[in-house]
């Protein structure tokens, strides 16, 4: 194995690893990856700094081929990390680092807020308007919680007898919106768009009212003390975690589960790291895996629509209401997800392969919109 210190791919990826596939992180370029079984296993000698020769050693040994063929097939995906990427969506908010150490908060360019580089405060200019100090701290704050060791995922949430439930998407999906008609049905909401976790277990009951009263704050300079504290406050278990995506297929709910790489890739997509740091980068890829191991994320299909969508989440007398058992209250199906894991476990990738083309391409983070 070559000493960690003259590799050049030592300690620049972070695997997150599931039976078969996995998530890479270049931390290098902000930039993450989805890698099946074999890609996993080239990336997981790569971190561990055994050199290109040592993660073709592994490959070889898994899959049973030659060391030449599998010196080629490392080689490939390098060339493949290496070659031209799409560039980031442009957006009006941007991290930077700051001439000054920590990070600038820009807006169309221009500084709006400074933060410290261990998340200890935030400061703003002199002069920034009420309205526009509030939503600056707003956006700020889970990106403080980041840098601070806190997680936070963009989410709304309500809570249930046995937890909380989470949908999980970017703006303008409709998780507000489920929110605030599941309240009509008598549930408390805890989160519209700011999910703290105490763990990745464990959501936090009042952490985005927490974030909200802190953005209040109007000193030119604001600790964040007290929205690190409220990951402290009372929390209850996640019970259900639903990635939201709107179609116009179907009038009702749908929900599978997703499960590996596919739950940390989707959990990871709604968790803020635009920071560029690779400290919270690695810290949130680690917490979306552990979240992703306990086997509650699942993808949400809801119709496309206001109209439709009150009317999938209305309240009704069917004792079967699909809502009652998207909360859970009907409880899960112990045969369903026996016949899942099952079915998971016939299909695990065995025998030969070539890795060149088992690489799928996420979208950069390191320039990516602040939420």
């Amino acid at each position: 194995m070559m000493p960690a210190g003259k590799d050049p791919y030592a300690r620049r990826f972070v695997v997150a690893a599931t039976r078969d596939e996995g998530i890479v992180l270049d931390v290098a370029t902000g930039e993450i990856y989805r890698a099946d079984r074999a890609a996993a296993i080239v990336f997981r000698a790569l971190a561990r700094g055994d050199g290109v020769t040592g993660a073709a050693a592994a490959l070889a040994r898994s899959f049973d081929v030659s060391r030449a063929r599998a010196e080629r097939d490392v080689r490939a995906i390098l060339r493949t990390l290496s070659a031209a990427r799409p560039r980031a969506t442009a957006s009006s908010w941007v991290f930077r680092p700051s001439g000054r150490g920590g990070y600038d908060l820009l807006h169309d360019g221009r500084r709006v807020a400074w933060i410290d580089a261990r998340g200890r405060a935030v400061e703003r200019p002199v002069g920034q308007g009420e309205e526009d100090a509030e939503h600056v701290l707003r956006l700020a704050a889970p990106h403080v919680l980041a840098l601070r060791r806190k997680q936070v995922l963009h989410a709304s949430a309500v809570v249930v007898p046995s937890g909380v439930v989470a949908f999980v998407a970017p703006s303008g999906t409709g998780k507000t919106t489920i929110a605030r008609l599941l309240a009509r049905r008598g549930l408390r909401v805890i989160a519209e768009d700011l999910l703290v976790l105490a763990t990745p277990r464990d959501a936090v009951l009042d952490g985005e009212r927490a974030i909200r009263a802190w953005s209040r704050s109007r000193a030119p300079t604001v600790p964040s003390d007290a929205i690190v504290a409220c990951a402290a406050n009372p929390s209850k278990p996640l019970r259900a975690v639903y990635v939201v995506e709107r179609t116009k297929a179907h009038d009702g709910l749908v929900a599978d589960p997703l499960r590996g790489a596919a739950a940390i890739a989707a959990l990871f997509a709604n968790a803020f790291v635009e920071l560029p740091c690779a400290r919270v980068w690695r810290d949130a890829l680690a917490a979306c895996r552990a979240l992703a191991t306990l086997g509650i994320v699942h993808r949400l299909r809801v119709p496309d629509g206001l109209a439709a969508l009150e009317r999938a989440l209305a309240v009704g007398s069917d004792p079967h209401d699909p809502v009652e058992a998207l909360l859970g209250r009907l409880g899960p199906d112990p045969r369903v997800a026996d016949a899942v894991t099952a079915k998971a476990e016939h299909q695990r990738l065995v025998g030969r392969a070539r890795v060149e083309r088992h690489l799928e391409k996420r979208s950069p983070i390191a320039a990516g919109t602040s939420r």
